[in-house]
């Protein structure tokens, strides 16, 4: 099959026309014929219209898809022939452009990688500041720890003095205050007479 001057839109329709006249041909031509089987003549000339139509439909949908690549080569084709090649000093100055747009990249960088490092020796010192603080305030916690207990412990000295001298105050008064009650309370029961 040539290709026909409609292109291939005009020879798929071509093919598929060929394809459905062939079908309506076996067709009418099987149930013309008699059949010893009857109704298996009928599938059978469908089943052969069916098979010519896909034997048929194979080279159309192969033109179709050349049609399709040889549209889309023409349309790169048209693409590129509008493009105007770039002059040399067109070219150099889109180089210079982009120079000097990544040299002002590489600066922002930069300053950039120099703020972060900036950013990390401050907190490196704050964090051995912080670690002097509570350095001190262990000190510092650790001293008056010591102060708390030296007085606590000499208030407990102190204070035990104390309740040792008020119970030996009050074991030496219970033991005259009982002797002298068991006398009187003596006394009352058996007198001295």
């Amino acid at each position: 099959m040539g290709r026909s001057a409609g292109g291939p839109r005009t020879e798929l329709i071509a093919v598929a026309t060929y394809g459905v006249s062939f079908v309506f041909a076996m067709v009418l031509l099987r149930s013309a014929v008699p059949s010893e089987s009857g109704r298996w003549g009928v599938a059978s000339a469908i089943a052969t219209a069916i098979t010519a139509a896909i034997v048929l439909g194979i080279p159309a949908a192969r033109s179709l898809r050349e049609a399709r690549q040889t549209e889309l080569q023409a349309k790169d084709a048209a693409e590129h022939a509008l493009v105007p090649e770039k002059t040399l000093d067109q070219r150099l100055d889109q180089l210079s452009a982009s120079l000097a747009e990544s040299a002002r990249l590489v600066e922002q960088v930069t300053a950039e990688l120099d703020a972060q490092a900036a950013t990390a020796r401050r907190l490196t010192r704050e964090a051995a500041d912080a670690e002097a603080i509570a350095a001190i305030h262990k000190e510092q916690t650790e001293a008056v720890r010591r102060l708390l207990n030296s007085e606590m412990t000499a208030q407990l000295t102190k204070t035990e003095r104390n309740i040792f001298r008020d119970s030996l105050r009050i074991a030496i008064g219970s033991f005259i205050f009982g002797g002298a009650l068991t006398f009187v309370v003596t006394l009352l029961v058996h007198p001295l007479s």
